[in-house]
Formats: C-alpha cells, structure tokens, sequence
C-alpha cells in the first residue's frame, strides 16, 4: 500500500519519526552518489536519465518513514536507528514498552555523517554544427575541464524523546572565493606650484578576502506536544508538488527544480512548521520568513492538507508573502502497478516582478525599439502531468527500464522567441530578476529513458530530452556508462541543441543598448545550454561515496 509522501506512522500508532513527518533531512539526492550509472548524465549528476528511485520522486523512502539510519547505509538524513519498528506511545502501566519507545527516539550520541561526490569531465564543444552553413570556417573547438568535487557533513542530536537537532553543511571546490575590498583611501588636495603639482584626489588601496565556500543548508530543531502535535523551527527544505522535471505547486522552495538535475536536494526557507497527523492523512502549516522581513506583516504563510483517498494520494494548498501573489495548489498521484501517474496546479493572482507587455524590436535601426514592461495582477494558471515507468527484467533479461515522461504548462511565459531577447535587455536594465529567466516559454516537454545492465551487467545508457515548444527549441542528451568497479566508473556523452538564434537553448550573441543605456554591446549567453549547439564529453567519476 502506498502512502502519503514522507508520512511515518499514524497519531494513534505514535511514535512518530520527525523526518518523515516534516520530509527534511533527507541528504543527498540520488545522482550525488550514483557513481556513473544511467542517471549520472555523463559527469553533470544529472538523476534525468537512469537509475530513477520512485521514492526520491515522491518524497520518501521507507527508511525516511520508519526512521532509517544513515549509518547502516541509509540516506543522509540522520532520522533513526536502521530498523523498522513500531512501538506504541508509552502509558502508564506499559513498563518494557515505555523503554522500548525511549531508546528508540533517543540517542546519547550525536551522529555525524555526509557524502561525497568526485568526478573529473572534459568538454568539447561546437558553437555550430561542424561542417554546417552556418559554421564559420575558422570555427575552433572549444575545450573545457571540469572538476567536480563537493560534499556535505550533517549532524543529528535526539537528547530526548521531545528534541531533535539537526544541522546539515555543504561545500564544493573552489573551497573559497576572494573578493577586493577597500582596504584605505587618502585625500590628496590640490597644491599649485609645487614639484609633483598632485591633482586633487582620492589614493585608495584595495585588499583580497578570501570567503569559505561553505553553506549552512539545513539548521532546525523538532519539538512535539504529547506525540500528537509537531513542530520544527529554522532553516528547512519544503517539498511540496509531486512533478519531477517541474513542480508549479513547489512555490516555497527558493529554488526551482532543476531539469538536468531533477533529484538534487533544493534549499529551503526559514521557517516554522507545525504538523497534524490524522490516520494517514496530513496537516501542515507554514509561517515563513527570510533576511528581508523585517516586520511581522512581512513573514509568509502556508498551509497544506495531504489525503490519502485510495489509491489516490492529493494535496491542497495555498501560501501568501507581502509584495508576493497568493497562490493555491494541488497535486494528485496514482500508481498502478509499473507505471505511476502524477499532476499538480497552480493558481497564481499576479506574478512577482515586471511583465514584457511589447517585446519590441531591438534591431531596428537607428533607433530600436524597446521593450515595454509592466507590473502585472493577472491570474495565471500553471500545470504539469506526467508517468513514470520502472520495468525490471526487460525482455526476460536482467536489464531494468526507466522511463519519465512530462509536460508542463506554464501560464506566466510568453509565445515566442522575440520575448527572449527581451527578457535579456531586461534582465541588462534591471526590469527583469535573474529568477524570472528559468523558464521563458509556456509549453515544455521532458523525456527520460534510462536502460541499466544493457547487454553487460555494468553498462547502462541514459538519454534526456527537453524541448521548449513555445521557441521551438530543445536539448538532448545521451551517455553511455561503464562501471568497473565500486569507486570508478567512465562515462561518455553527446550534447546536442536545436533551435533558431535567439531562443531558450540556443546562445543569443550579442546585441547594442540605445545611446540612452550607454549604447554598449551586450552578450547575453544561452540561458539554458552553455556549450554550444553541438558537445562530447568523457567523465571519470572515481572515489566518493556516503559514510
């Protein structure tokens, strides 16, 4: 039987584990530690191709629900003791249970894991098609290493049966980051007649600061009321919606899914969350803050209901911040047998930032047309569907077939690619937010397919497409990966882009500001695809691991 994403056991089973009530502290996503298989997208730990675990897609594994333990090779969550066990809430007279039930919540120790992922990649890439009309005669090859070495530490404290603390830090290289800062200024005043004849000015010197490269991506502690009501205050991830390459009904994270990293964990807010389970249904409220409130008015609020209607599994939401739009969600899933299908939506009464009411044209001369932008209150509806399929044993051999298909309809994009470069111009004038650059269109499509133990037993092949259908432009990328051994493996890779210039996938150029902006020339990358339309890579993933 399925149950509610990243809910344990009942209020009238009790003991109820913290992890899988509030869906935090869930570590690393699976394409951190796949070492090479069919979802790690040839060194770019993409999990959108390959060995897809329909738990990390909806939210929960049963060791996330019962309280598995990282150190018996669990996820990186520190939310139990790697078993699976239901114990009663203690009474009066229950003696051997009462124990039982504290040392299961409780440990004198404060565990102390992580993971690790390490893997070297070398690109080479065409900016065109070798050998096209459009490819220049004297076109080069484009060669790029990249060094992937990154990690996370996290902690996880349970003094008691009512307190959890857990903290969770990541890194990556480059391990620091310098940055120049004043470091004196001097006035020099003008003296006439002098031997230097020094012009009035300021003399200042500068200095390199060198910033760790490290982040503080979870922080939070969990208190209950009598195993019945259950809170958890400070920086958490939220998960909500049940897309895998987009999630409209995710409007809390503060960071969008990632397509080409569809498993990667997102950071969350700052928050306080209080939890109501009933049978195997779910209650949660939100009040949600960040570095920017600064008054009580300005905090967000959230609620969510998840219901568990068999063998539909629904959720019901909605969320409000001050200067942001009210919006409502829901999301609906339903497995049967191999193949499980998901959908959610979302009402949004505004949009957050400007609007290209008129993309203009910026190439008319001498003077181009600009663009228009607009502060918006409209109603936009956005929407996903999807499937996944995991078939074991495919064709009566050993190899296993993942594959995910999805669409998404995004109410607040634009038809066209003209609406591209407008984005860009204001994106280089401060109409437009980096964060509104995501997703330009308003239809995307996704498919993976990932095929594991191909003909060999560690030979897998993996394939992902994305397509914008509102530029009509996309990306695919295939990988085939060898294992040798636990630790190493190869993969080898082809990036391909479609599209006309300026669109989605496809790089933009460049263009000239009007003489009002300086009048200066503007490169403005793809938003999506840095490589060009055509790119090989090889990726040596050696050594990492979780512990």
């Amino acid at each position: 039987m399925f149950l509610l994403p990243g809910f344990a056991l009942s209020a009238q089973d009790g003991g109820v584990d913290e992890d899988a009530l509030f869906g935090g502290g869930t570590g690393e996503s699976n394409a951190a530690s796949n070492e090479g298989g069919a979802g790690s997208d040839s060194g770019s730990e993409s999990g959108s191709g390959g060995d897809v675990n329909e738990d990390d897609l909806f939210g929960g594994s049963e060791d996330d629900m019962f309280g598995g333990s990282e150190s018996g090779g669990g996820s990186d969550s520190g939310s139990g003791d790697g078993m699976i066990e239901e114990i009663g809430e203690p009474g009066e007279d229950d003696g051997d249970d009462s124990q039982a039930y504290t040392e299961f919540l409780t440990s004198e120790a404060v565990q102390i894991g992580g993971s690790l992922s390490s893997s070297l990649s070398n690109y080479w890439s065409w900016s065109e098609y070798p050998g096209s009309d459009d490819a220049p005669d004297d076109q080069e090859v484009n060669d790029q290493l990249g060094i992937n070495l990154r990690g996370t530490v996290y902690l996880n404290a349970r003094p008691s049966t009512d307190l959890r603390v857990y903290m969770k830090v990541k890194t990556s290289y480059p391990f620091s980051s310098g940055t120049q800062v004043l470091d004196s200024a001097t006035y020099i005043p003008d003296i006439p007649e002098t031997p230097t004849e020094d012009e009035e000015g300021v003399a200042t010197t500068s200095t390199t600061v060198e910033t760790p490269n490290l982040d503080i991506f979870e922080f939070y502690s969990d208190v209950n009321w009598n195993q019945r009501l259950f809170f958890r205050f400070g920086k958490q991830t939220v998960n909500w919606g049940v897309g895998y390459f987009w999630s409209p009904g995710d409007f809390i994270s503060l960071v969008p899914i990632d397509p080409d990293d569809p498993e990667a964990e997102r950071e969350g807010p700052v928050a306080i969350k209080a939890s109501l389970p009933f049978g195997l249904n779910m209650i949660d409220a939100y009040l949600i803050g960040d570095e920017t409130v600064r008054e009580f008015s300005e905090l967000g609020v959230a609620g969510k209901a998840s219901l568990y209607l068999a063998p539909v599994e629904i959720e019901l939401g909605a969320g409000y911040q001050k200067d942001r739009p009210f919006r409502v969600m829901s999301t609906a899933r339903l497995p049967l047998r191999d193949i499980t299908f998901f959908g959610e939506g979302r009402l949004s009464f505004g949009r957050q930032g400007s609007v290209v009411s008129d993309p203009g044209d910026l190439d008319v001369e001498p003077v181009p047309e600009l663009p228009v932008f607009e502060e918006d209150d409209a109603t936009y509806f956005s929407g996903t569907a999807g499937f996944l399929y995991l078939k074991s044993d495919l064709f009566e051999s050993k190899t296993d077939l993942n594959l995910i298909a999805q669409y998404f309809f995004q109410g607040e994009g634009y038809d066209g690619s003209e609406y591209v470069r407008a984005l860009a111009y204001g994106l280089s004038t401060g109409e437009i937010q980096s964060d509104q650059l995501g997703n330009t269109g308003r239809h995307y499509t996704a498919l993976s397919l990932g095929l594991n133990q191909l003909f060999l037993e560690d030979l897998s092949l993996s394939s992902f497409w994305q397509a914008n259908w509102s530029d009509m432009s996309g990306q695919i990328n295939s990988s085939l990966t060898y294992r040798f051994f636990d630790g190493l493996s190869l993969s080898a890779g082809v990036i391909t882009a479609y599209g006309e210039s300026p669109s989605e996938y496809v790089s933009l150029g460049s263009f000239t500001l009007p003489p009002e902006f300086g009048g200066e020339e503007v490169s403005v990358p793809s938003f999506k695809n840095p490589f060009g339309d055509l790119a090989i890579n090889v990726t040596v993933n050696l050594g990492g691991g979780r512990f």
